[in-house]
């Protein structure tokens, strides 16, 4: 996917709270694609000069995230990984692979703008970017939530990060964001909202929505620990684990009560797709107006 304006944002707001970004390992060599109106709603927000960035490298090497990692996030050096050199990356290896120990605990910094769903081995891949990063590194995610069946291999949900990204393994999440655009681009303004870590409010934070929805993650290692030595488990089965209560007698669909036959006996078509998600308790309503699960970014 690439550097577009929210996570390019999210990336100089890091460096405002004191980020290092210093030695940086992207993975895969990535575009840059923030408009110009919109490097300048940037600059006019994080202080730095526009035209002095254009000027900092040919407009070819502006299409990549180089000169913005190094010019304005003030990186000391970037690097880059891919399964082949067609776009010119620093070392070639597939993700699907671990990584041997000569790129382990040697950066500051690991960005991933849009690679993860493309990558088969998910669990390998994710352990890499985690083992690459020095102890107080911070590791950026740019990834899928909703809305992108075809993108890649695949989306992925709050849930997931949050239980990765634990003191089991190491780590802690700083801030996790998530925001919709309109398809096909990233251009058009929307907002940013602050998601909840589903373990906190002991519920499955949910969306149903109608527009590709992205997810952004800062997440710091603070510890050196052996990762998924524990393996990640759904929050919210876990304490049903260990309940020594046995669970509740199901109930027959067909034996339900007659007026949830008759919701579920209604077409979608007369209803809408969306329409129906705002059914049962308002607390697990899975839209972006639930404030237990998602907060505007102030």
């Amino acid at each position: 996917m690439g550097l577009e304006y929210y996570t390019s944002r999210f990336l100089l707001q890091a460096r405002a709270a004191g980020h290092n970004f210093g030695r940086v390992l992207s993975i895969a060599r990535q575009n840059f694609v923030v408009t110009g109106p919109q490097l300048q709603k940037l600059s006019r927000e994080f202080s730095f000069d526009p035209a002095a960035f254009a000027r900092s490298a040919p407009p070819e090497q502006l299409a990549y995230i180089e000169p913005f990692l190094t010019h304005i996030l003030k990186a000391t050096a970037v690097e880059s990984i891919d399964v082949s050199t067609y776009e010119g990356a620093t070392h070639v290896h597939d993700m699907n692979a671990p990584f041997s120990d000569h790129l382990k605990a040697r950066f500051d910094t690991v960005l991933e703008a849009g690679s993860l769903e493309h990558i088969f081995n998910f669990p390998t891949a994710i352990k890499n970017q985690m083992e690459a990063l020095k102890v107080g590194g911070s590791l950026f995610l740019q990834t899928p939530a909703n809305n992108y069946l075809g993108h890649g291999f695949y989306q992925f949900s709050p849930e997931l990060f949050y239980r990765i990204f634990s003191p089991e393994n190491g780590f802690e999440v700083r801030r996790m964001q998530l925001f919709e655009h309109f398809y096909p681009c990233h251009f058009f303004a929307t907002q940013t909202y602050d998601v909840t870590d589903p373990a906190s409010v002991r519920r499955r934070v949910m969306l149903v929505n109608n527009r590709p929805a992205l997810l952004l993650i800062e997440a710091r290692r603070v510890a050196e620990k052996p990762i998924f030595q524990i393996t990640p488990q759904q929050s919210d089965y876990v304490p049903l684990w260990q309940e020594k209560s046995g669970p509740p007698e199901p109930v027959a669909v067909c034996l339900l009560n007659s007026w949830r036959q008759k919701v579920y006996s209604i077409p979608l078509s007369l209803v809408g797709r969306l329409w129906l998600q705002y059914f049962g308790r308002k607390e697990d309503r899975p839209a972006l107006t639930n404030r237990d699960f998602f907060r505007p970014e102030p």
